[in-house]
């Protein structure tokens, strides 16, 4: 958009001694981008970039502007000329469609003569781009381009009273100012007299109804559209007008009121000759002034700086805005020109009050914050090593189940869907009410889909299970949340389930290397409602038990259609793994003193777990530092039901080094003790 330096003078002055950029680099600094200014037949133009007026429908015109600069510099703002001729009333509108039009003004002048356009209006308009056509053609660009609101005028002699605002009939057809030939949609937006569209509402002038040479009476339109409506249309026919790019801003209904006034005071200087006589007001809906409450300490927190009352109050003033103060609490009146849209909370006030009293004043300040590292979350870092663990180190395929599932699954996995369990209020089947306390049913519900497809496959879930218990209470007492832990599982389905168990097994034995938690134990005797009995370990961390690993018992297997095949299940609490030492980060010195490592081997009965073994050795003296499994023998030599185990222990001194009788003692410590313990014998 083109903005004239000697139009604004007409209504404010601007202090003296300004150049054409300092004002241009203000207007930048505090409204709108100025991208250009150029000089022209003793004139300055401002070129503005439209990107920055998509957001003030009241700056598409020189008025608006003025006010601004007006504000800025601290200077009055002259009223807009005007002049209101009796209207007597004609009955000039019909319909008018509300989802097209919110207010529509048609006055009728007669005895008009269509003159020569004077050179001072003419010199205004092309400085700025427009070119000349005839009087009241300019009359109606030079109201547009002064107020910001879009004006036609028709040869009312051509015209079939009354207009209306109507959609057009599909295929209608219309002949455009330009010349252009439209065939309209259902969709389109015109005005329209007896005969048919005279005018694409709020784009463009229809031919048959253009002023003329020999006009002398015309129908003079200043109307408020809705602006989707208008771009619709716009879009639809690929025609874009300086009346289209306004409306399309939403204007206030209230400019309809200045830009006739300015019509008309024109009109009276330019033909004294014409008369009004009819008028026709049509309001679907008016443009209301907006009201925002906000306290001066919101004000300063957002802004940044301890502004006083009186510096919170003044710019808004100058734009116009009604500012009441009680103590602390500010209530401002939003004049209707910036209330379409723009201004409508508390943080437009910020915006308006800051740019005001200039973004140039704000001193630099470093942000008020404390720089802390985040708190780390080990639950969602140990979880994701332990899913890509799963998936990348043991070729298991991730798998995303509700957390509810059939009672049958349910049943099969060794629980029971009684009332001790959270239900669901409005289950997605009566037999899906039952929250999980397992993963293991929907494993069930997951080997079900695929065993019929393939015959084996590695399948895994990471998720949250809802054990009974009481619920926790949030903070404000209105709601409850219910116990949960995350939990992951998997299964291996195969034809051979010892093989399919130690696999499980050995995952579970790799993992706490794999993804960097503390280790896990295994130990017999544990058991899961859906193991079975006599192929089931329990996982241990620090100690405390956190998990099963088994075979899937029959019930299960038949309930997940493994009529000739075997799963083998893992499942435990992700909240019970640690950190492992070495993810804490801590020091260690290396030892300053070489370590000694001593073989022991011994016979042990088959019932003699390694675990054991190893953990009586290990206690034996504080110099062992390691225990280390080298082999296992059975055969020549080795009664039934034993095996031959050799064990090393790694020494490391700590005040001096270790002499080979000292290495042997221990050594000999160790065969004394397996010995009482688990009645070890030599080989």
């Amino acid at each position: 958009m083109k903005i004239s330096l000697n139009w604004i003078a007409d209504y404010t002055t601007l202090p003296a001694g300004l150049t054409p950029r300092e004002i241009a680099h203000q207007l930048t600094m505090a409204t709108v981008e100025v991208e250009g200014v150029h000089e022209t037949d003793g004139d300055v133009v401002f070129e503005i970039d439209n990107k920055s007026l998509t957001n003030r429908p009241d700056l598409w015109g020189h008025y608006g502007v003025a006010r601004e600069l007006a504000a800025i510099y601290q200077v009055p703002l002259k009223p807009l000329p005007g002049a209101e001729p009796a209207l007597p009333k004609a009955s000039l509108v019909g319909y008018i469609d509300p989802a097209v039009c919110r207010r529509f003004t048609a006055t009728r002048i007669e005895n008009v003569t269509v003159l020569e356009t004077p050179a001072w209006m003419k010199q205004r308009l092309v400085a700025i781009g427009q070119r000349s056509k005839n009087l009241y053609a300019d009359l109606t660009n030079y109201v547009m381009l002064a107020t910001g609101q879009p004006t036609h005028a028709f040869d009312a002699n051509r015209l079939t009273l009354p207009l209306s605002v109507r959609r057009a009939h599909d295929k209608e057809a219309f002949h455009a100012l330009d010349g252009t030939a439209l065939t309209l949609t259902a969709a389109d937006a015109v005005v329209a007299d007896g005969k048919g569209p005279v005018g694409l509402a709020g784009v463009i002038g229809g031919m048959d109804s253009a002023i003329q040479a020999g006009t002398t009476r015309v129908l003079f339109e200043a109307a408020n559209f809705d602006p989707l409506a208008i771009r619709r249309t716009a879009a639809t026919h690929g025609i874009r007008t300086e009346a289209s790019t306004r409306f399309e801003k939403s204007l206030s209904t209230h400019r309809i009121d200045e830009a006739r006034r300015l019509f008309f005071h024109l009109l009276k200087d330019i033909d004294p000759g014409a008369r009004v006589t009819g008028f026709d007001d049509t309001v679907n809906a008016a443009t209301a002034p907006g009201e925002i409450r906000a306290s001066a300490a919101y004000l300063r927190d957002r802004i940044g700086k301890d502004l006083s009352i009186a510096e919170l109050r003044a710019p808004l003033e100058r734009l116009g805005f009604g500012v009441d103060v009680d103590a602390d609490q500010l209530t401002v009146t939003v004049p209707e020109w910036r209330h379409t849209g723009d201004v409508s909370g508390p943080h437009d006030l910020v915006e308006e009050i800051a740019r005001l009293h200039g973004y140039e004043r704000f001193e630099f300040q470093a942000p008020a914050i404390r720089l802390e590292t985040s708190a780390r979350d080990y639950s969602r870092s140990a979880e994701r090593r332990v899913k890509e663990y799963l998936a990348l180190g043991c070729g298991m395929q991730e798998v995303i189940n509700y957390p509810w599932t059939e009672d049958r699954f349910v049943i099969a996995a060794g629980f029971s869907p009684d009332a001790a369990n959270l239900r669901l209020s409005a289950p997605p089947a009566p037999d899906q009410a039952t929250l999980r306390t397992s993963l293991v049913p929907g494993l069930l519900r997951a080997i079900e889909s695929n065993i019929r497809w393939r015959s084996a496959f590695r399948i895994f879930e990471s998720g949250s299970v809802f054990p009974s218990g009481q619920p926790t209470r949030l903070d404000d007492d209105r709601e409850r949340l219910p116990p949960q832990q995350k939990h992951i599982a998997a299964a291996l389905v195969g034809d051979e389930a010892e093989s399919l168990f130690r696999e499980a097994k050995g995952a579970i034995e790799a993992l706490a290397q794999r993804a960097h938690v503390a280790p896990l134990t295994l130990a017999a005797g544990g058991s899961a409602p859906w193991a079975d009995a006599g192929a089931c370990l329990s996982i241990a961390s620090g100690g405390l038990t956190i998990g099963h690993v088994g075979v899937l018992a029959r019930r299960g297997t038949r309930a997940a259609g493994l009529k000739h095949a075997f799963a083998a299940v893992f499942e435990f609490a992700l909240d019970g793994l640690r950190s492992s030492p070495s993810r804490d980060n801590k020091y260690v010195a290396l030892p300053e003193l070489p370590s000694v490592d001593v073989d022991v081997s011994l016979t042990y009965a088959d019932n003699v777990a390694w675990a054991d073994i190893a953990e009586a050795a290990r206690g034996v003296d504080p110099l062992i530092a390691a225990i280390e499994f080298i082999d296992q023998y059975r055969g020549k030599g080795i009664p039934d039901g034993h095996r031959s185990i050799t064990l090393r222990a790694r020494l490391q001194p700590t005040s001096q080094t270790l002499t080979s009788e000292e290495a042997v003692a221990i050594a000999n410590l160790i065969r004394e003790v397996e010995r009482q313990k688990f009645g070890a014998s030599e080989r």
